[in-house]
């Protein structure tokens, strides 16, 4: 399956900036490790391990890029297991009423190649059912992100997944990660 962790920010981390998050999302448990390539583009790699595990890259540009106000960025992902691939192309955007304090959408197309050897068909993957080896679906997530101070914080938000080869069984799924910045 696709990335069901969430880009959370249109902001960068920001030039030489790392951040860590760790969270469940859609039943799955991640990690994610980024870091702010330039003031505008941030890289990254991220795990989900449970019911099935998945590792990838992602990309992210903001187009906007306010610590105050509203921010809006592209995002492009790759990755997958060991006979399973997933790329997606997506939007951030978000509105930051304070610097703790910020709303984000994170809409994207998730385009997977799967087989038996990784799903088994018919079986409930966090809220999902697959019963195809080729899914395309629109994966969208909206939420809050909380910091408690500069360097920690946590994210709420919640998660619907719409396309062919897939079901869901509820119509929304919930995912909460833990923010560090260094």
């Amino acid at each position: 399956m696709g990335a069901f962790s969430s880009n959370k920010s249109g902001q960068s981390y920001g030039a030489g900036n790392p951040q860590f998050e760790i969270g469940n999302a859609n039943g799955s448990n991640y990690v994610k490790l980024g870091f702010g390539a330039s003031q505008n583009m941030d890289l990254g790699y991220v795990m989900e391990f449970g019911d099935l595990s998945t590792s990838g890259l992602f990309l992210k540009y903001s187009f906007l890029n306010q610590k105050i106000g509203g921010s809006y960025a592209m995002e492009l992902g790759y990755g997958g297991s060991e006979s399973s691939n997933y790329y997606y192309l997506g939007l951030i955007g978000s509105y930051a009423f304070t610097e703790y304090i910020e709303l984000f959408i994170n809409p994207r197309l998730t385009k997977v190649t799967t087989s038996d050897k990784d799903i088994e068909f018919g079986e409930t993957i966090g809220n999902i059912v697959v019963s195809e080896t080729d899914l395309a679906y629109l994966y969208l997530a909206s939420g809050i992100n909380i910091w408690l101070n500069d360097s920690f914080g946590i994210s709420l938000y919640t998660i619907y997944i719409n396309g062919s080869g897939i079901e869901t069984e509820r119509n929304f799924s919930s995912a909460m990660t833990g923010m560090f910045r260094f």
